[in-house]
């Protein structure tokens, strides 16, 4: 297993550009069993999902990170923003930072 570390950075209240728009700090991880590609999206616990291809992961991570974000708004709790490390289990292939709109 490993551990891939990011350095700490600042993070606003809400991680929100605007009223509507987050960023999603996802990490892309090749499955090299199955093919594609697994993603965890850093600074939001709990959002993971996968792609056969990296622009089918991407709008998948997005959509999961979007539901999550609107669950929490929904029930009317705050959002528990972290930022660090990641365990993974594979070949880290790329990081991105991803807007998404709510």
């Amino acid at each position: 297993m490993q551990v891939a570390e990011y350095p700490q950075a600042k993070i606003s209240n809400v991680q929100e550009f605007s009223e509507r728009v987050c960023e999603c700090r996802a990490v892309f991880i090749l499955d090299e069993q199955e093919g594609g590609f697994t993603v965890v999206a850093r600074n939001l616990p709990g959002v993971v999902s996968e792609g056969d291809d990296m622009p089918s992961a991407i709008e998948n991570i997005k959509d999961a990170f979007r539901e999550m974000l609107l669950s929490y708004q929904e029930s009317q709790e705050e959002v528990p923003w972290v930022d660090g490390t990641v365990e993974v289990v594979g070949q880290v292939v790329v990081e991105k930072r991803l807007l998404v709109n709510l």
